[in-house]
Formats: C-alpha cells, structure tokens, sequence
C-alpha cells in the first residue's frame, strides 16, 4: 500500500523494457517490472523471479527453477511461459528490440509451469547474467503482433510484476 513517486532526468518515451534505452526508462523498468536475476548492492547476482539455477555437465543448458505465487500486477499468475515468451519476442526481427543480438542463437523451453531452460550453442560463464532482463506478460501481449509491440499501449501503460505498479506517468517540460 502507498504511493512512491520517483523524478527521473531524462526522456521517457516508452515504459516497454524491451525498448528502455534513457536512464529514465531503465529506472522505470526496473521498477515495474521482475526479471530471473538482479543485481544487490555489491554488485552480486541474487535471485529475484528465480528460486534455482542448475547447469547441465557441459555448461551449456542452464535450468532455472521459479518462485511461485508470483503474480502480475493483474492479479494473473506469472510463470515459465512468460519468460518463453518474452525471449522468443525479443528474438523475433518483428519486434526490433536492441535486446535481440544477445539471444539470437539461444534456446528457450517452458518445462512446466515453473521451471525455464536455456540451451546454449556453446559454453558461455557468464550467461547467468544475461538472465537479468525484464519479463512480460504473454496473457496480455500474445495477441499483439511483435512489430507493432512497441507502439501499442503497453509501452504507456504497462502491467508488470516489479516492486512497484504503474498508475501514472507526469512529464515536466523544462522552460529555460
């Protein structure tokens, strides 16, 4: 319960995290919505959607078990196919995400409701971090098409599954 209001220096044109590229977008998103990993205070990996992360012998399938009871911001349960869904979007060339050349060459699977896999085509040690991106919700963008993702009302409103949920966005313009 509450009101936390945040002042951001910068331009928000989107409140998408596939298309946060301003500081002020960053913020926005790191604040709307969870990702597998986050980063603590020392700059550490630490779980934040994920319970577990197990690595095959070869280092190049990377399990990741999810907490559950996590719910969007909707009230909808999140779950494995959210995290298979936002990686196959971000791989889609529809949907023009900066994100994407780091995932080209990677498999994802929903195992079951909570658990997500993540095949490599080679070792690769510092994958864990890559898994540090926002998730969204298929329940809400599945019907949308990828390339036209960035420009629906998602992007300015968004439900997500951070700390924080979204109610309004105010912009000050800057009179010299």
């Amino acid at each position: 319960g509450g009101t936390y209001a945040e002042a951001l220096l910068g331009p928000i044109d989107t409140l998408d995290p596939l298309y946060a590229s301003s500081s002020a977008e960053i913020a926005a998103s790191k604040l709307l919505f969870s990702s597998l990993y986050s980063y603590d205070q020392t700059g550490s990996l630490r779980g934040d959607l994920s319970e577990k992360l197990e690595t095959n012998a070869a280092g190049t399938v990377y399990t990741v078990k999810l907490k559950e009871g996590v719910q969007w911001h909707d009230g909808a349960l999140l779950t494995a196919k959210d995290v298979e869904f936002t990686i196959n979007l971000i791989k889609n060339p529809e949907t023009r995400s900066s994100l994407r050349v780091n995932w080209q060459d990677v498999k994802v699977k929903a195992v079951d409701d909570y658990t997500i896999q993540f095949e490599l085509p080679a070792v690769y040690a510092s994958f864990p971090n890559a898994l540090t991106f926002a998730v969204l919700p298929q329940h809400l963008l599945k019907d949308v098409a990828p390339g036209a993702i960035r420009e629906n009302t998602f992007s300015q409103s968004p439900v997500g599954s951070g700390p924080f949920s979204f109610r309004l966005l105010q912009s000050a313009d800057e009179k010299k």
